[in-house]
């Protein structure tokens, strides 16, 4: 009996090892199946989406430990493994370097993905038009923070088909990802709707594609460049300052007339944490990295003297204070509250003579976990306002012809701003 099994176990052996096994996997589509119709294309565009609520993109990693924390406004309290960036202690394995490297590049392939498929696909041309322009806007996104934040980066242009091999490529100079962005944001330019519907609120426009190409050329120094593409979106005449400036940073005002494009949370807090996936957190779950430390589970952040004293310095036609500064900033002046609470019974000694941010901050819960998640809130990130491009135009302007009133208009807050 033992010498039959030992036989039939030689038999089998041999067998599974002469002949080809070929099992599709269930749970992931191959592209001979997908990319067929029009309902693929939306799905794929809907991918790259995916990534910008996303945790170690914009959800927190992206916002608050490498942006704001890296930020001269502010100065982090130590935490290790959070905000080592922040305090210019991160070394190459800082798992917050490497999360949101990861997830712009799925944005990237996901984008490179669309761009590489949609073409093919008979659909209604106008919306295929669209589709491809939200593709391009979107991957010129993501290399934009790719190359702002690590310099000489791996340019990739087209999908990944012939296996691993494909993805070792030498990295590009920043010179090079900033010529392939412009290109990317002149094809988005040419193909996405100056507006869209109300129920499509969130997706790319020709406004934001045509702020982001004046910000490259900025960037490059193309100075007369950026003030044209600039001066495009101010003369559309699609955009204007909020009445009130605290409208860009609460969540009952997201998508007012300032925004040309701000990442959209859901608060789905039933998800969990990580990537781009099935279902994880698309919620504003930076604001424990920026709340006072008192109010949330991180060390978190103060602001920096010399930027109260700017607004302070700052005045209205009236000789009084400028009101972004109390919508920007709180310290313990009369009045002040921090969440549920006066200033004076949240905070106890040093912390008593600090300045917190105020900004996006969600003053009706009572710390910044409220309800107790790290996705709960949708106050969405506000990518670029309409006062980002009055900005950048009067720099643009002064970098290319010098001083002039049209670079002080440009620069000098509004009216209603300033009481």
């Amino acid at each position: 009996m033992m010498v039959a099994m030992a036989g039939l176990f030689c038999l089998l052996t041999l067998s599974t090892c002469t002949e080809d096994l070929e099992i599709t996997d269930p749970n992931r589509l191959s592209p001979d199946v997908f990319w067929r119709n029009a309902t693929d294309a939306e799905s794929g565009v809907t991918a790259i989406y995916a990534s910008l609520p996303a945790i170690p993109a914009f959800g927190r990693i992206g916002v608050g430990l490498l942006l704001i924390h890296r930020s001269d406004e502010v100065d982090p309290f130590p935490q290790i493994n959070v905000n080592d960036g922040g305090i210019f202690g991160a070394t190459p394995d800082f798992p917050r370097l490497r999360e949101p490297w990861q997830e712009l590049y799925k944005q990237v392939s996901a984008a490179n993905q669309v761009l590489g498929n949609v073409p093919d696909i008979d659909m209604d041309a106008q919306r295929k038009a669209q589709i491809l322009g939200e593709a391009y806007f979107l991957r010129a996104h993501a290399y934009f923070y790719l190359v702002n934040q690590w310099g000489n980066i791996p340019l990739v242009l087209d999908e990944i088909t012939e296996g691993v091999d494909q993805i070792f490529i030498g990295n590009s100079t920043p010179g090079q990802v900033f010529e392939a962005m412009i290109n990317d944001l002149k094809q988005a330019q040419s193909s996405l709707p100056q507006t869209w519907p109300a129920d499509q609120v969130g997706r790319a426009s020709w406004g934001a594609a045509t702020a982001l190409l004046g910000k490259s050329y900025l960037y490059t120094q193309q100075w007369d460049n950026a003030a044209a593409e600039f001066k495009k979106v101010i003369d559309s005449g699609l955009y204007q300052l909020t009445d009130d400036y605290f409208d860009n940073f609460n969540e009952a005002s997201t998508n007012n007339t300032e925004s040309l494009f701000e990442v959209q949370y859901d608060g789905n807090t039933t998800g969990g944490w990580g990537g781009t996936g099935a279902n994880v957190w698309r919620g504003q779950a930076w604001e424990a990295d920026i709340a006072p430390r008192s109010f949330s589970s991180q060390q978190s952040v103060s602001v920096n003297q010399w930027v109260f004293d700017l607004f302070m310095a700052q005045q209205t036609v009236d000789g009084g204070e400028d009101p972004r500064a109390k919508a920007t900033m709180v310290w313990n002046y009369p009045g002040a509250m921090m969440y549920q609470k006066t200033f004076t019974e949240a905070f106890s000694g040093p912390d008593l003579e600090r300045i917190w941010v105020r900004k996006y901050l969600n003053f009706e819960n009572e710390t910044s976990l409220a309800p107790g998640d790290w996705a709960g809130d949708t106050n969405n990130w506000r990518l670029i306002r309409f006062a980002d491009v009055l900005l950048m135009y009067a720099e643009a302007l002064n970098e290319s012809k010098g001083p002039s009133q049209d670079c002080l208009l440009y620069t000098s807050p509004s009216p209603r701003d300033r009481g």
